[in-house]
């Protein structure tokens, strides 16, 4: 064990309350084209299965 290392505090934090991520574009927009800008709220559910929930219900292409 290492007794020369100072103890930090903390807690575990394990609600989904508890997280929050902004995930925007990496790329500008250029105006041309078609878009869909959504902002989404989602609880117990990772990007990749939003992604393709997305995808089946609006018809809008898949990501490559």
């Amino acid at each position: 064990m290492c007794t020369d290392i100072p103890i930090i505090g903390g807690e575990y934090k394990t609600e989904p309350e508890d997280f929050r991520v902004d995930e925007l574009p990496h790329t500008r927009w250029s105006g041309a084209g078609d878009y869909l800008y959504l902002r989404i709220e989602k609880r117990r559910m990772g990007t990749p299965t939003l992604t393709q929930y997305i995808h089946n219900h609006l018809e809008v292409p898949f990501p490559s």
